[in-house]
């Protein structure tokens, strides 16, 4: 059955992120019913009241705190007539939040709420100061924690069928041996299900276009519905929520949405939750036919800056890495799951390649960061503080900038960070991460089909209802859905082509704007599995390297360093090109002497591409005090004396004439001298070192 809202809206929000307003299915899985009940300290019904945004000081978060006046309370009765809960998500002034999947709440239905104790975690603590008795609650189990009420029918994610009032406060007085009491302390009575009054709109007869795009500010995409009885003020258009596969209707709820409205024609921005079937018009009248929404572009609602009222404004990604985009970090402990990270580039390689995003990931060092924060590191992790049922989240924070007379052209809203967290493995009791590239079994969730929605949230788009996109509502056990098809693409390209435009001003920390990668520099180079070394004699040292995948790979340059700080390349060492078998390298530095040295692998991509390697040590023979021997055929004397306190040290080189040519005082440790402008031939060296004379003879110069 599907389900509309109440003819009218009334919003009591200025700033809102538009079309993150209803719970969703992406990256979830279900959690039981029974589980919901036992597991909340509380359970309420109501409806929100009031909403306002405020700033997380621990997180950086922007968060909604929503009004809930409670109408009843259905387990552990409090007298509060009034509660407070908290979604994840919104607008600050310049500062907005996405979260997927999380719960959003709105102020024109009622919903039952599964709620966890008050634990002062993310609560708005300037509020909290002005109201300290006030409850600020988080679901249970986050977006499955909210059941939405629609004319006394309630919809569940993971129920096909919504269950009436009757019926629901039943089961949960079943369970928790408490009946439905109101604030007052009255019984509450459960109330039956209701039909929706007509309102006088006799029909809707047409709209256009058909097919159409959601989220965007495009005005060919605008639906313009015909028919008649719409009334002359402005109403409500309600879509198929993209976000709970067209179980229910939804609405963007800004009014500036509806850019005309009369009794018989109106001209609508189609909501960013806008799925396809059929649309609504006030919750009176059901069009016959369906919509067709081919993607859906995430986007924000706000006054921001200088605008009159609530306004869809889109948003750029940008240069924030001075590399053209946007570089992950990965946690240490998720770069320790080669498989995980393995999963994840092939879905990072799948946006890279088809729409040319610059997102890249930076695999030469790790964070010790394991949950999402706005903290200047766009973080990869497992997180165990995921909320119950979440599989992988995707929180991308943006900033807002405007320069002169503000309006769509000169007010810029761009990704500031992105943060992809996933649950731990195993995700949930009985199943497993499948991270590929095997398909998952029926008791395994698909990381990559995961990892790839959401990184089509951060790539700016939103959901849609289409069994088999990589953006459709809902993912299942055992199911894998990697490949983009032409409407992800689609999607992502005019995402890419506004955002590699030139900017209209640059905002502070920004670059400007995104540079898009092509067929031959969107490829990953490598994937580098291993990277060791040991000591092989007290004159050579061993390198060995192993790659999980190569792509486009031209070679490595094997750097070398007294400091760790200061490399020098000493060799070139070509790589396989492509494969996707695990390939071993090898190499002997044989002119490392006795010394400590630290090694790295600069890597080099077809594309002219580079990555680094993690730094190993390496270090000296300490059986050798002091040393001479020469490198580059000649050109080059090293000599090494040990660090001794008090010491020093002196080379004295003479000709077979017995002719002076180089009397040099020393700095102990590893001292490189160039020598080959000398006349090639036998030559005789003196060092003197800690009271002793070393001697012997070199063949040098080039001459």
């Amino acid at each position: 059955m599907k389900l509309f809202y109440p003819a009218r809206l009334t919003l009591f929000i200025l700033l809102l992120l538009a079309g993150i307003n209803v719970c969703s299915q992406c990256s979830m899985y279900p959690v039981p019913f029974e589980q919901r009940v036992t597991q909340a300290a509380y359970i309420v019904q109501g409806k929100v009241t009031e909403q306002h945004c405020y700033i997380d000081r621990a997180t950086g978060y922007v968060n909604t705190l929503n009004k809930f006046r409670v109408s009843a309370w259905l387990k552990n009765y409090s007298a509060d007539e009034y509660i407070y809960i908290i979604t994840l998500g919104g607008v600050y002034g310049d500062k907005a939040m996405v979260v997927t999947p999380a719960l959003q709440l709105d102020t024109h239905h009622e919903y039952l709420l599964m709620l966890e104790a008050d634990k002062h975690v993310l609560d708005d603590e300037q509020f909290r100061a002005l109201h300290p008795s006030a409850m600020q609650l988080m679901t249970y189990a986050d977006a499955q924690g909210s059941l939405t009420n629609e004319n006394n029918l309630y919809h569940d994610l993971y129920y096909k069928t919504p269950r009436p009032e009757t019926k629901l406060f039943a089961e949960i007085s079943r369970m928790t041996g408490q009946s439905a009491v109101k604030p007052s302390g009255e019984p509450f009575v459960p109330r039956e299900v209701i039909q929706p009054a007509n309102n006088g709109i006799t029909a809707i007869s047409s709209f256009s276009p058909n097919p159409t795009n959601a989220g965007t500010i495009v005005a060919g995409d605008q639906l313009t519905i015909t028919g008649s009885g719409f009334g002359a003020a402005a109403g409500t258009v309600f879509y198929s929520n993209a976000n709970d596969g067209g179980a229910t209707f939804t609405a963007s709820g800004v009014a500036s949405d509806n850019v005309s409205w009369a009794d018989a024609t109106i001209v609508n921005k189609v909501a960013v939750v806008a799925g396809t079937g059929p649309i609504n018009v006030n919750g009176a009248m059901t069009s016959g036919t369906n919509l067709t929404v081919t993607y859906s572009h995430l986007a924000i609602n706000s006054t921001f800056s200088g605008f009159g009222s609530t306004t869809r404004q889109r948003y750029y990604l940008v240069n924030k890495n001075s590399l053209g985009g946007y570089t992950f970090i990965y946690n240490t402990s998720f770069a320790g799951n080669t498989a995980a990270v393995a999963a994840f580039e092939r879905s990072l390689l799948t946006w890279r390649c088809n729409t040319f995003v610059n997102f890249w990931r930076d695999n030469t060092t790790t964070s010790s960061i394991a949950t999402a924060a706005l903290d200047g590191t766009n973080i990869v992790t497992f997180d165990a503080s995921l909320p119950v049922g979440v599989l992988g989240r995707a929180t991308s924070h943006f900033s807002g900038s405007a320069t002169g007379g503000c309006n769509l052209a000169n007010t810029v809203w761009y990704t500031n960070e992105i943060d992809v967290q996933f649950a731990p493995d195993p995700p949930v009791a009985g199943f497993t991460w499948q991270y590929g590239p095997a398909l998952p079994s029926g008791a395994q969730y698909d990381m990559e089909s995961v990892a790839t929605h959401e990184l089509g949230h951060a790539h700016g788009l939103g959901h849609v209802i289409a069994a088999g996109d990589v953006m459709h509502y809902a993912l299942s056990n055992g199911s894998a859905i990697r490949t983009l098809n032409g409407n992800n693409i689609t999607a992502g390209t005019v995402k890419m082509a506004y955002s590699t435009a030139p900017l209209c001003l640059t905002p502070s920390g920004v670059t400007g704007p995104m540079a898009a990668l092509t067929a031959v520099s969107c490829v990953l180079p490598l994937q580098l599995a291993d990277f060791w070394g040991e000591r092989k004699n007290e004159s050579a040292n061993t390198l060995r390297w192993i790659t999980d995948r190569e792509v486009g790979n031209s070679g490595f340059y094997l750097q070398r360093s007294t400091d760790g700080i200061h490399f020098n390349s000493i060799a070139f060492i070509a790589g396989t090109g492509n494969s996707n078998q695990p390939k071993q390298y090898e190499y002997a530095d044989i002119q490392a002497g006795p010394f400590p040295w630290y090694y790295r692998l600069r890597q080099v991509d077809m594309g002219g591409q580079t990555t680094y390697s993690k730094t190993i040590f390496l270090d000296g023979d300490d059986r050798i005090t002091a040393r001479v021997w020469t490198k580059d055929a000649g050109r080059t004397i090293n000599v090494f004396t040990k660090d001794i306190p008090g010491t020093s040290s002196a080379l004295r080189i003479v000709n077979a004439l017995g002719q002076q040519v180089l009397n040099q005082k020393l700095n102990n440790g590893n001292t490189e001298i160039p020598v080959g402008p000398l006349p090639h031939g036998v030559y005789y060296y003196q060092l003197h070192f800690n009271g002793r004379i070393y001697s012997g003879k070199l063949l040098l110069g080039t001459q």
